[in-house]
């Protein structure tokens, strides 16, 4: 009874010890990869910050002194708007964005400016000063970092400053909420790696010794566990198995959920920076209907839809179609739509105004990137408009009587050439438009796209069901297009944007 005893006391330390060796390994090796990951995660969180904002400050001061600074030294007209919606499309990573003139004085800003206290001497990112202080507004003290681009005028001169603010708490929750979920982690880990040493160190050592290994191996991330080939097969080699079994189903619910969440993240941010790119509504203009709708693509190029009020009770329609895909995609239609509506807006005639905003985007954006776009100037004491088409491939109708004119422009795409050949070939349309006459500006994805039957809608058939709905009222008409266009596609996947915007001259 005693030697028996004494042999259930020996087994019971060594699976203690077995328990504390493995349990300490664990906790000092999560706490090693914990300091690494939280340098590595701050690092990059500096990183994406320094990038998000550069090119942010970039992008406010590329619209020059035109965009924000009036002739008479004072905010121009609008700034306002579009920093705030620099601001709202961000997501909440900018704190504040304002614009100042060349004596440092703050024309425009999305919150109040009390000052900026800056903590360490700032350095350039091009022509980007980057900076720490504090920040203050109010009652309110903010760490933040500031980058400050200069804005320069048609000779080249500085004529202001576009600044963008993040709060330096960003990155610190950040890091702070990747501590907090590891450490929940890990304990989690050590507590469940001691539970199973303690259990199985009675039985034998050496089995034991490698399934703690294997443990150790799964916690620093490699997933491709197999149980070892054994003479046996007892409960060790059955436990093998099972930890198999889990390291297979860790590894594919790992990827798998990853994919998913990426994927339904990705969709939520560009849903809500689409959004933000589209007018909460359009124009009334007398003796027109005016009316747009938008659906989305899931893999195709982006689209967006834009109205301008004018001079003279004129209003600017514009769809555009920008090269790139997803978030590429956004950012071009961002940067397009901010120029050509601040230029509309200044009162810059259209054609100028297509013309500024292609030097201006050929200025800023890769080789390859462009977007094109179709603009339409309503003039309702002239009962016409004035059409521009800068390399884009849908056309654009007028119909009226069942009769149907089609306008194809041969201008070049916004952003691939500085000028030269784009003013050259950009064109000034006019289409008369007496009473019942519809127009109907359109992307490409209105009608190019494949639908249930394997088969492509095409040009032709979407002319036809604009004229055979054009003397509808214009919501009426929007209604029954994508109507038609829906039951085409039926339970196939819309791949790119479908854009279509319309008036109806009633009187």
């Amino acid at each position: 009874m005693a030697l028996r005893g004494k042999k259930q006391k020996a087994g019971l330390g060594l699976g203690a010890r077995i328990a504390l060796l493995v349990g300490g390994t664990v906790s000092f090796l999560f706490v090693v990869i914990l300091f690494v990951l939280l340098s590595k995660v701050r690092g990059r969180l500096e990183q994406e910050m320094r990038d998000k904002g550069f090119l942010t400050s970039q992008a406010l001061a590329g619209g020059g002194r035109a965009a924000w600074i009036g002739k008479s030294g004072k905010a121009s007209a609008g700034s306002g708007r579009r920093l705030e919606a620099f601001v709202r499309v961000s997501g909440g990573t900018i704190l504040n964005a304002y614009i100042e003139d060349a004596s440092g004085t703050i024309l425009s800003s999305v919150y109040r400016v009390d000052g900026f206290d800056p903590l360490e001497p700032g350095y350039l990112l091009g022509s980007t000063e980057v900076r720490s202080g504090i920040f203050r507004s109010g009652n309110s003290r903010t760490k933040v970092y500031r980058f400050r681009t200069p804005i320069l005028d048609a000779r080249g001169e500085t004529r202001g400053q576009a600044c963008v603010l993040f709060s330096e708490a960003t990155i610190a929750n950040g890091v702070a909420s990747v501590r907090n979920s590891f450490i929940g982690l890990g304990l989690l880990l050590v507590i469940a790696v001691l539970g199973v040493s303690f259990f199985i160190g009675n039985q034998a050592t050496r089995p034991i010794r490698d399934l703690a290994q294997a443990v150790g191996r799964i916690n620093r991330g490699n997933l491709r566990y197999r149980a070892p080939e054994q003479g046996r097969r007892d409960e060790i080699y059955r436990l093998s198995l099972a930890l198999e079994g889990m390291v297979d189903e860790l590894r594919a619910g790992a990827d798998v959920g990853r994919k998913l969440a990426e994927k339904e993240r990705e969709e939520k941010v560009l849903a809500e920076l689409r959004n933000a790119l589209l007018p909460k509504e359009l124009p009334q203009v007398p003796g027109f209907e005016i009316e747009a709708l938008l659906e989305s693509g899931e893999h195709g190029l982006v689209d967006f839809y834009d109205s301008v009020p004018l001079e003279g009770g004129r209003v600017a329609l514009a769809v555009v179609s920008t090269s790139g895909k997803g978030a590429l995609g956004i950012l071009i239609a961002g940067m397009a739509q901010a120029y050509l509506r601040a230029f509309l807006e200044e009162a810059v005639p259209a054609d100028e105004a297509l013309k500024k905003t292609n030097r201006k985007l050929a200025k800023i954006m890769r080789k390859g990137m462009y977007a094109t776009a179709q603009v339409a100037v309503l003039d309702p004491a002239q009962s016409k408009a004035n059409v521009y088409i800068a390399g884009h491939r849908a056309p654009f109708f007028a119909c009226r009587a069942g009769e149907i004119s089609v306008v194809h422009g041969e201008g070049l795409a916004l952003g691939l050439d500085e000028g030269r050949v784009f003013d050259q070939r950009l064109e000034e349309v006019p289409v008369e438009m007496p009473p019942g006459t519809r127009i109907v500006l359109l992307t490409q994805g209105a009608y190019a796209f494949v639908g249930k039957e394997g088969s492509e809608l095409g040009r032709e058939a979407f002319q036809e069901l604009v004229r055979k709905h054009a003397p509808k009222n214009s919501a009426a008409f929007l209604s029954m297009v994508f109507g038609s266009l829906d039951e085409f596609l039926g339970e196939a996947v819309r791949s790119s944007d479908a854009t279509v915007v319309t008036a109806k001259r009633m009187v």
